[in-house]
């Protein structure tokens, strides 16, 4: 990188000799100023359009341009936001974070954030008061060797202030600019983009989002100054600006907002400098592939040989054990010498450093065990990915800075290949932990070849519940159940168990969860290398009684006690972690001389595409109730469109597991 920088610095004298053009500009400037807001916002007290609003983005600029420095192209953004504080939870927008990239491995190429700027303005006795941030209120955090976090806070910030703040990003990654984000998850009354690309630079850019933006794109002159010397060249000028965003709010049925945000996205194509420099930048997966495997830290992490080699030879494993079989093995032995340290990574750290820590992130664990299944005589490979939470991978446009670790792939077949993770402590193969179950991951082989898988496809969560109980005819329930969890059911039955205070929490937190009192818990399988947890229940329960008659809820361990989904409206996708099945048996022994006076209907619901699925099946017959339920998520994408359906399927559901047996002594 560093030779580039010498390399363009060089350049740019003989652009002076081979560029000429005719200079013109034209600025388009929002009929919006900072440092001084409006009688209007300072007395709002409410935002029309999202009335619930905690706060309001009133004005948001970002600006995009280049500069010359020292002879080196420098990449700047400029940053302004203006803030309404609605409500209490308004004041924490006042606590802003910038990152950037300190990179401390190669000094060459870094970001800073300059100009920092933040006023709070407050109506008192009729006057507008302003408070300036301080210094010490400005800190930086460290994220690791390369990453930083800016952060501030604007003082005096209380519900009816409004707030300013900006700053500047100067970025030496002049082939690399950042997302924009139009939305933030509270509502945005306007927000502009200005990015002012250099005729040299050829970049792809594309707006992406649910609500239309105004845009247009000019021809403008720019001017930059090399040395003593003014440079010019045309530039495209794109302008990008919106009006009345809605927020855009996190919960748990999405797993990266920012894909459902509007947004522009500049990916640098080519830089041609004429008569001094052509080169393309737009790289393909096996352009990335090649470089991975070229690197020091990742392909050459699978040079380095086995470090658990000795281990390995020592364990005797059955050479006619089938791929399965040995990776489950393999995987079992690197997990008595080595830890995850709860961090996901794309490349790995030093051998030395390994064998000293005896623990590492996902990345570290995966080239051991790579070199482990090689040596197996199995054919494994990384398998590159963008976590869920960071967003889908953007396929279209290859790029090493969207990638966020890898996980292993077996070949199980001549067509087939299982997954695993070093990070899947509660796992198994193809039971990954949620965040790694990508639509789009991308399989790469030693030469940079490789192709893409669905890693959704491998997820399953089950569920078999199967209780017998006994009612009295004054009302005490006692029984039992065996429930039965596989795939990702039995990961997370597993990382629930793992993270309880103790085993006498998790059982009571069970109880809670299925509104029983258990009395005695067995579970089988919590600390194996296997895709399945077993628990058996015995438990106590009680229903109503009055006038001679029995109310009883048969409907116990029901798959869904209230609707995940409170919002009349809703405006992006809902997402689910994996494909979800539970199925429910419960045989209820009635009192001797008891009879069913009512009885809840059959019901069968579904989605129109069969997305939702649900069956509910209530019966009497000598002397005991039987329920069935079973309920299906088929998918884990469901669109905004279909939200309304997903409202109505989850009411009646519930609905119907409310609903009473009544039983006469």
């Amino acid at each position: 990188m560093k030779s580039r920088m010498i390399f363009f610095k060089d350049l740019l004298i003989m652009l002076l000799l081979s560029v000429s053009v005719d200079v013109f500009s034209q600025t388009l400037e929002p009929n919006l100023k900072f440092g001084k807001p409006t009688d209007a916002e300072l007395t709002m007290s409410t935002y029309a359009p999202d009335p619930d609003a905690d706060a309001v983005v009133l004005c948001s600029q970002t600006s995009t341009y280049y500069e010359i420095r020292s002879g080196i192209f420098l990449l700047m953004t400029d940053v302004k936001v203006r803030i309404k504080v609605l409500r209490d939870e308004g004041k924490s927008y006042a606590n802003v974070i910038v990152p950037y990239i300190a990179n401390s491995s190669n000094q060459g190429y870094r970001e800073r954030v300059v100009g920092v700027k933040a006023t709070a303005f407050n109506m008192e006795n009729g006057k507008v008061v302003k408070t300036k941030m301080t210094s010490d209120m400005e800190f930086t955090e460290n994220v690791d060797k390369d990453n930083k976090l800016l952060k501030f806070t604007v003082p005096q910030v209380k519900v009816g202030t409004v707030f300013e703040y900006q700053y500047r990003k100067e970025s030496d990654y002049f082939f690399h600019i950042d997302t924009w984000l139009a939305q933030q998850s509270i509502p945005t009354y306007y927000a502009s983009y200005e990015l002012e690309l250099p005729e040299w630079f050829q970049f792809n850019v594309a707006e992406t989002g649910f609500y239309n933006m105004e845009k247009q794109r000019q021809s403008t002159s720019v001017s930059f100054v090399v040395g003593d010397q003014p440079l010019r060249c045309v530039a495209d000028k794109y302008i990008f600006v919106a009006h009345e965003l809605p927020g855009v709010k996190d919960d748990d049925y999405i797993w990266c907002v920012a894909d459902y945000c509007n947004k522009v996205e500049a990916e640098l194509r080519s830089i041609e400098i004429p008569g001094a420099v052509h080169e393309y930048y737009t790289q393909t997966w096996e352009d990335i592939g090649r470089q991975l495997m070229g690197d020091n830290d990742f392909g050459g992490r699978l040079k380095r040989g086995n470090l658990l080699k000795e281990e390995q030879a020592k364990e005797s494993i059955p050479s006619n054990a089938s791929p399965r079989e040995k990776t489950a093995a393999l995987y079992q032995l690197l997990k008595k010498h080595y830890k995850w340290n709860g961090e996901y990574k794309l490349f790995g750290k030093g051998t030395h450093s390994m064998k000293k820590d005896g623990e590492g992130s996902n990345a570290d664990l995966n080239f051991v065990l790579l070199n482990m299944l090689n040596d197996a005589g199995l054919e494994a490979y990384p398998v590159l990915m963008r976590l869920r939470t960071r967003g889908r991978l953007p396929v279209s446009h290859p790029t090493m800075k969207e990638l966020s670790t890898f996980v292993v792939g077996v070949m199980e077949n001549d067509t087939s290949m299982m997954f695993i993770d070093g990070s899947a402590d509660d796992g198994y193969i193809d039971v990954l932990p949620a965040r790694l179950l990508v639509s789009q991951a991308r399989v790469v082989k030693p030469d940079g070849s490789g192709f893409f898988v669905n890693l959704q496809k491998t997820a399953l969560n089950k569920m078999n519940i199967a209780a017998q109980l006994s009612l009295d005819e004054n009302g005490g329930i006692a029984g039992e159940a065996h429930i039965t969890y596989q795939g990702n059911g039995a990961l997370a039955e597993r990382r629930q168990y793992r993270e309880a205070k103790d085993s006498m929490t998790f059982v009571r937190e069970t109880g809670e969860r299925f509104g029983i009192s258990i009395t005695d818990f067995v579970m089988q399988g919590r600390d194996e290398f296997s895709p399945m947890v077993r628990e058996e229940i015995k438990f106590k329960s009680h229903v109503d009684t009055s006038g001679g008659l029995i109310y009883l809820n048969p409907f116990f361990f029901r798959p869904v006690k209230e609707s995940p989904f409170k919002s009349t409206v809703r405006d992006i996708p809902v997402e689910y972690p994996y494909p979800s099945m539970v199925s429910l048996s419960v045989n209820i022994r009635l009192p001797e001389g008891c009879t069913v006076d009512e009885c809840p209907e059959n019901l069968s619901l579904q989605t129109p595409d069969g997305g939702l699925v649900a069956k509910v099946v209530v019966g009497a017959n000598y002397g005991t109730v039987i329920v069935q339920v079973k309920l299906n998520i088929n998918k884990t994408l469901f669109l905004q469109t279909e939200y309304n359906e997903m409202c109505q399927f989850y009411e009646a559901l519930v609905k119907k597991c409310n609903e009473m047996v009544v039983i006469k002594k």
